[in-house]
């Protein structure tokens, strides 16, 4: 069910982003946040198993792919130079304090009422979005006179400047997202294991573990991309890439330690993954032709 989520987005990305080439960024945005209400919605109610799950998953992640990229469109196009890759910085690191911030409020939600419930409360944060940016941001101007054909990869393909930079965050979002749709999983785990032995109780659930863990990643990208700043983008993404890479073989093997010490080891974990996520998306940002 989480990956048909992956699986929505990657089948809408091209057409919702390419799209932003021929008219306003917003106006994507805002339909596409109307699409992710809809489909939350639909998973609270209609949801009854595999298959309605992963359906609705799917236009989640379509929902997602018309405001992620797009979004980040409406911002590049208000801003230039060094004030653009600080204001991408943000964007990016925004991102992982919203999935933290969701984590937490479901989690308590679905305690209290149940995960459908959960669901249609996540059902009103697309609808908050569609206001701020269609009222908070100018239109955007790029658009006008480009009559680019839809899913022309070829411009991506001649700019093998910003293939390291593609590729680096294919590899990044890889283990970031794997890891968010495991670790509750992995805690509930190692939870069943301890129970077994002498482990004391748990103090913190596994969702407030995930959910803090994720509040470490925005300042992490935001950190990251001023360094790299200041010692250069390659060797900030490559020392990150190799920290990260080898935690998260290590945490597979973590599920005996005592719970705090899993808990540090997710923080951990995320600050590491999400400390070139910054750096990659300013970087594919400022080595695009225009």
């Amino acid at each position: 069910v989480s990956g048909a989520f992956f699986a929505g987005y990657m089948a809408a990305v091209p057409l919702l982003t390419g799209l932003t080439d021929r008219v306003d960024a917003r106006r994507v945005y805002l339909f596409s946040c109307l699409t992710l209400a809809a489909a939350l919605a639909a998973f609270a109610l209609l949801a009854q198993g595999f298959v309605t799950a992963a359906l609705c998953q799917a236009a989640v992640g379509a929902g997602i792919a018309g405001t992620y990229m797009p979004g980040l469109r409406v911002l590049t196009d208000n801003t230039s130079g060094p004030a653009q890759s600080r204001a991408v910085s943000f964007y990016t690191a925004i991102f992982g304090l919203g999935t933290s911030v969701s984590i937490m409020v479901s989690g308590l939600v679905a305690d209290a009422w149940g995960w459908r419930a959960a669901f249609a409360a996540a059902a009103i944060g697309p609808a908050i979005a569609a206001g701020m940016v269609t009222l908070g941001m100018p239109p955007s101007q790029s658009y006008a006179g480009h009559a680019a054909p839809l899913l022309d990869f070829r411009p991506v393909l001649r700019a093998r400047q910003v293939w390291s930079y593609i590729l680096g965050y294919a590899v990044h979002c890889w283990e970031l997202f794997g890891s968010r749709s495991w670790l509750v999983a992995f805690c509930f785990f190692a939870q069943g294991v301890q129970a077994q032995g002498s482990a004391g109780p748990w103090l913190w659930s596994p969702v407030a573990v995930a959910a803090i863990a994720n509040l470490f990643g925005p300042p992490a990208s935001i950190m990251g991309n001023e360094l790299a700043l200041r010692i250069g983008r390659g060797r900030l993404i490559a020392a990150a890439m190799i920290a990260s890479g080898v935690l998260t073989g290590l945490r597979g093997f973590a599920s005996t330690l005592p719970w705090f010490a899993i808990a540090g080891l997710a923080m951990l974990h995320m600050a590491l993954v999400m400390g070139d996520s910054s750096a990659l998306t300013a970087g594919m940002v400022m080595h695009s032709p225009p």
